[in-house]
């Protein structure tokens, strides 16, 4: 990867890596350190990274960090509850509106917050940053078959956690 790949890379992918981060680590100040160390890390590794998987580099490295960084945290409820953090009602002119779409994020973070790990890495991986499987078993390292069931298992999950909390599909 040139330099100039490097810099395309990071503008097409920084907000995602930062995103991906605090969904992860429900923590924005801790998803901005994760997000520039992911970044760095790109730089130290350049000449080894091809520009057309930086985007999956870039990922694995995110998960990678946010996998250290969950491991040194107390527990996973504050994980939770940090996420819970998150959510902050946006400017609307409906305030009812903004309401409604406050609570249901918070319910999914909520529910997002009950998976394992690895878990809501691939919800995420798949649902807000639209990976393929391909692309999600090279960032993550596992086997098509495995990600395939992990993914039906923690969507099936999700809908009885959010069904739980009174959100139809």
């Amino acid at each position: 990867m040139t330099s100039a790949d490097f810099r395309i890379a990071v503008q097409q992918h920084k907000d995602r890596v930062y995103t991906y981060a605090a969904w992860m680590l429900g923590d924005r100040e801790e998803a901005l350190d994760i997000a520039q160390e992911t970044l760095m890390r790109l730089w130290k590794h350049r000449e080894r990274v091809e520009a057309s998987k930086a985007r999956a580099w870039l990922l694995w490295a995110a998960y990678r960090l946010c996998i250290d960084r969950l491991r040194h945290t107390a527990t996973q409820r504050g994980a939770v509850n940090r996420l819970m953090d998150l959510v902050q009602p946006t400017a609307d002119d409906e305030a009812s509106r903004s309401l409604q779409r406050c609570e249901l994020r918070s319910t999914l973070a909520a529910a997002l917050g009950t998976l394992s790990v690895r878990d809501r890495a691939i919800v995420l991986l798949r649902e807000m940053d639209d990976l393929s499987y391909d692309e999600i078993s090279e960032t993550l390292g596992l086997p098509i078959g495995t990600l395939k069931a992990a993914l039906h298992r923690a969507r099936e999950r999700l809908r009885v956690a959010l069904a739980q909390s009174g959100v139809t599909t």
